[in-house]
């Protein structure tokens, strides 16, 4: 058993719905816009075979009509912030999308957003971050 005191989670229904389905009532919940996937603009819905490709590209330079890795994990670094000094020395749990990770290994690991995006995806239940 993890102890959690707040669950935050992108504000996207099926973040909602996974965090609502797992967990139920049982923990405060807080749905919010900074914990959304990256916005691919008009390649949003298409199949990571046709994005995967276009990935380097778009570090600084934004999908057309919609954003760059950079702004997606600057916008979660935001998040992260206000989380810190709102909620100090509480379990959080962060349910979010790619972007959401990324942003989580640049500030706590120090990665660049070149070595998240090189490194080889795997699933697993849960990352486990301490800031």
């Amino acid at each position: 058993d993890i102890k959690i005191d707040l669950i935050c989670c992108s504000d996207l229904k099926r973040a909602v719905d996974t965090v609502k389905i797992a967990f139920g009532d049982k923990y405060p919940i807080i749905a919010d816009k900074r914990l959304r996937e990256l916005n691919y603009g008009d390649f949003n819905g298409k199949p990571s075979e046709a994005v995967e490709p276009m990935k380097k590209e778009h570090i600084k330079e934004p999908y057309p009509d919609g954003e760059s890795y950079e702004q997606a994990i600057q916008r979660t670094h935001d998040f992260y912030q206000e989380l810190k000094e709102k909620y100090p020395d509480k379990i959080v749990l962060i349910v979010g999308h790619r972007a959401t990770q990324y942003g989580l290994d640049t500030l706590v690991s120090g990665k660049t957003i070149e070595e998240c995006l090189n490194a080889p995806f795997k699933w697993q239940p849960y990352w486990e971050y301490n800031l």
